[in-house]
């Protein structure tokens, strides 16, 4: 299925339609004011989380996947780019399904430019998650990108988790988005 399939089947309604948000300043030094609109890109981490999301944050655009890899990102990004559907804000939340290659997180924040980038680091137990938390740390640096610690930010709250630790319980789905929300606003 299309990345952007999942939109309709969640009930999102027309993308168009949704992608108009009111922003804040931009997170980095000498980034300009980013137009409208806020677009997640995740896997079912933040699928899982896209009903608090659009609680916190009416008209976010989620694109999130099961399973999705975050070497398929530039793909997703340049496919928002071809069709005009790119924002002023990208929340990245990828890297619970693999590690994470440092030139792939660098082409994508070449890729999404000007915009306001944030990436989220990962609550994952398996043996990628430091590294990987890493990788996103040294990437938002390198680009004025905004780094999101989630995994600081949940850790001691088992609660906010599944069995798995990683997918998000409901009361972990409003923290999820409140963080969001907060980076936004």
């Amino acid at each position: 299925m299309h990345p952007l399939g999942r939109l309709a089947g969640l009930g999102l309604g027309l993308l168009a339609l949704v992608l108009f948000v009111a922003c804040a300043p931009p997170v980095g030094p000498g980034r300009p004011a980013p137009s409208p609109g806020v677009l997640g890109i995740g896997d079912s981490v933040m699928l899982g989380g896209n009903s608090a999301l659009q609680a916190a944050i009416p008209g976010m655009a989620v694109d999130a996947v099961v399973s999705r890899q975050y070497s398929s990102l530039p793909w997703v990004v340049a496919w928002h780019a071809q069709h005009g559907l790119l924002p002023g804000t990208v929340v990245i939340h990828l890297g619970t399904n693999g590690p994470i290659a440092p030139a792939t997180c660098d082409a994508v924040a070449r890729q999404l430019g000007p915009r306001r980038v944030i990436f989220f680091s990962l609550t994952v137990p398996r043996s990628w998650q430091d590294a990987n938390n890493v990788t996103l740390r040294a990437c938002a640096g390198r680009s004025g990108a905004a780094f999101a610690d989630w995994h600081a930010f949940s850790a001691g709250h088992r609660e906010w988790f599944a069995a798995d630790g990683y997918h998000l319980r409901a009361t972990g789905a409003r923290q999820y988005a409140a963080l969001i929300a907060s980076l936004i606003k």
